[in-house]
C-alpha cells in the first residue's frame, strides 16, 4: 500500500497496536496534507502580495497620468483591487509605496477605509523626500 493511499481501520478483533499503528498512519497522512497546503497556500500568498505591490505602483502611475493630475476613474478601479487584496493578505508595507502615495495620505487613508492598521513612520518619508530632492539639486 502507498503513503498516500488511505489506509483502512483495523478490523473488528484488533490489537491495540493495530489501533496505534492506524492511528500513528492517519496522524501522519493528516500532517502531509496541511504541510501541502501551506506550502501551496503560501505559494498564493506570496504571488497576491507582489500583485498588490504592483497594483500601489499602478496606482501611483495612474495618478500621475491623470488629466487633473491627481486622480481618475482608472485610480477607482485601482483601489477597489489593492482593498480586496490587501482584506486578503494584510497590507503592503509602508516601505515598499511610493512617496507621493504616502505624503499625499493616499495609503493611510485607505487603510483607515477598511479598517485595516498600517503605520507609517512619517519621520522617515520626509527623510527620504529630503534625501530625493538633495539628490536632484547636484
Amino acid at each position: 500500500m502507498s503513503d498516500n493511499a488511505a489506509r483502512p481501520a483495523p478490523a473488528t478483533g484488533a490489537t491495540a497496536s493495530d489501533w496505534e499503528r492506524h492511528w500513528h498512519h492517519t496522524m501522519a497522512e493528516r500532517a502531509r496534507e496541511r504541510d501541502a497546503w501551506r506550502k501551496q497556500n503560501g505559494a498564493l500568498t506570496e504571488a497576491a502580495r507582489a500583485e498588490l505591490a504592483c497594483l500601489w505602483n499602478d496606482l501611483h502611475r495612474a495618478r500621475k497620468e491623470a488629466i487633473n493630475g491627481h486622480w481618475s476613474i482608472r485610480c477607482d478601479g485601482l483601489v477597489d483591487r489593492i482593498k480586496r487584496l490587501t482584506l486578503l493578505v494584510g497590507p503592503t508595507p509602508w516601505e515598499q509605496i511610493q512617496l507621493p502615495l504616502l505624503e499625499d495620505g493616499v495609503y493611510q487613508r485607505l487603510h483607515a477605509e477598511m479598517g485595516v492598521a498600517a503605520p507609517v513612520d512619517a519621520d522617515r518619508v520626509v527623510q527620504a523626500r529630503a534625501r530625493i530632492n538633495a539628490w536632484r539639486k547636484r
